[in-house]
Order: C-alpha cells, then sequence, then structure tokens
C-alpha cells in the first residue's frame, strides 16, 4: 500500500526503512532487531513455561498478566512465534483467571497484549504471502486462537455481571466487544452494538449489533416473578483479516454472541 489517507480507517502509517535498518523508527541495525527479536522470543517461552508449572493462585495469575503484557511493548521485536506463545499464554491465563475468581477488570492489559500479538502476528504472515515466502504456509493465523481468547473472556464477564451494571465495552484494532446486563423489556427487543470507534463515527461507518427478541413465554415469567428478569448478553467482532486466507471466505467480519438469563429468547 503506498497511500494511507486520514478517511481511510482500515490502514496504518508504517515507516520504510533504509537498507540495512528495520524497527518501527528505523532506528536500530537489522541484527539489532534480530538479537531483540530473539531475546523476547526466548523471554515470551519462559513465561509460557512458567504458566503451564505454577500453581494458580489470584497473585500468580496476575503476574502473568503483568508478565505477557510486557512481552508486547515492542511490537516489532515479536516474532510470529512469540506472538503465537503470547497468545497461548493469555488463553490459560485467563482459563485459570476464571477458575480462581480473578476480577475480569484486572485483564484489560492482557486483552491489549492479545491485539497487539494478533495484529503483529496476522500483518507477518500478510508479508510473507506478499512476497511469495515459503514460510507463510507453516505459520497458523491468528484469528481461531485470539476469537477463543475473548470468547473465554467475555464468558467470564456475562458470569459476573448483574442487571444495570455499567456494559463492558473493549475496541481495539483486531476485535470490538460488549458485555451487558439489561431488564428485560416488558415490550420490543434489546440491541447489543460493538463500540464505535471516533473514525468510524466520523465518517459514517455502521457497526456490528444484534437485536434480542424476547419471546411471549419469557415475559409471562417476567410478569409472575417466575423467571429472570435480565437477559446478559456479549457480542465480540473480530477482524477478519487475522484468519490469514481464510478470510476471504467470509462477507464481514465475524460476530461471536452469547446470551445468559432468559431461558426462551426465540429471536435474535
Amino acid at each position: 500500500m503506498t497511500d494511507c489517507p486520514t478517511y481511510d480507517i482500515s490502514c496504518t502509517a508504517k515507516c520504510n526503512c533504509h537498507d540495512g535498518y528495520s524497527g518501527a523508527e528505523c532506528g536500530s541495525t537489522d541484527a539489532e532487531v534480530a538479537a531483540e527479536i530473539s531475546m523476547r522470543a526466548n523471554l515470551t517461552n519462559s513465561i509460557l513455561t512458567l504458566i503451564s508449572n505454577d500453581e494458580p493462585s489470584e497473585e500468580s495469575v496476575e503476574s502473568w498478566v503483568t508478565g505477557i503484557s510486557s512481552m508486547t511493548q515492542k511490537p516489532d521485536q515479536l516474532s510470529t512465534g512469540a506472538a503465537s506463545s503470547i497468545l497461548s499464554a493469555a488463553l490459560s491465563t485467563i482459563s485459570a483467571a476464571s477458575a480462581v475468581g480473578v476480577s475480569p477488570g484486572a485483564m484489560d492489559s492482557l486483552l491489549t497484549a492479545v491485539d497487539t500479538a494478533a495484529v503483529t502476528s496476522a500483518s507477518s504472515i500478510s508479508a510473507q504471502a506478499a512476497a511469495n515466502s515459503s514460510s507463510v504456509s507453516s505459520v497458523v493465523a491468528p484469528g481461531a486462537q485470539a476469537a477463543a481468547i475473548l470468547d473465554d473472556f467475555s464468558s467470564m464477564l456475562v458470569d459476573s455481571m448483574v442487571a444495570g451494571e455499567e456494559p463492558y465495552v473493549n475496541s481495539q484494532q483486531s476485535f470490538k466487544m460488549s458485555v451487558q446486563a439489561d431488564p428485560i423489556p416488558a415490550n420490543g427487543s434489546l440491541t447489543v452494538a460493538v463500540p464505535q470507534s471516533q473514525s468510524e463515527s466520523a465518517f459514517g461507518v455502521e457497526t456490528s449489533s444484534i437485536s434480542i427478541q424476547p419471546t411471549a413465554g419469557t415475559r409471562r415469567a417476567l410478569s409472575t416473578g417466575s423467571g429472570s428478569n435480565s437477559i446478559k448478553s456479549s457480542v465480540v467482532e473480530t477482524k477478519a483479516f487475522q484468519f490469514g486466507s481464510e478470510a476471504t471466505d467470509f462477507i464481514t467480519n465475524p460476530l461471536s454472541i452469547q446470551l445468559s438469563g432468559a431461558s426462551d429468547i426465540s429471536e435474535i
């Protein structure tokens, strides 16, 4: 891509380094960047090993989150292998966090790390594919792994959220997420939408949303006090670019939907 105009929200500007230099700002030699990439890959593998061997507790899980987050502070030093290890570590961390009762609010920095790892990996795979590199066929696109992490995290939120609580929204380059708990309306439907960025709002880009229509049975149960009085829902939009060559099969970005609370919902 030679142009990245202000009205195109799908692209980002990137430095084109002179020969012999690389990195986000082209300020390091190729040898220096290669050494940093190797060191970060070793540290990432060490964190993954620690998570595999450590006993989960609130303190240990929070320390894992800190370690994983620190590994993604310099995306240009992440190899595709290290990015994949970060995603594996994040999936294990969220599973452990749910088991030991870590607050979902303590996991925000982990989702930022997941976004960085997914974007870095997808960008690297795309660059290799553009260069017709033979190594790209052996690299797994991060989409499915990232989607599994986001699904597990949204499940944590759905389980812990109560009606009337402030909705949880998170918008990153690789995903958007909205989780909320709403009273069942006496009439009409509920709408849950993923967050819209300022750029999307400015240029009139429509955001993904779902409409939930409670059935007559749900409303009757509500009126008699015999059923749940709230619907908890999550909508996660995972950007298609993370799925590599499979992205061409998508009409739009994939959505993952979770519902909890009302047992008789007929239409979404």
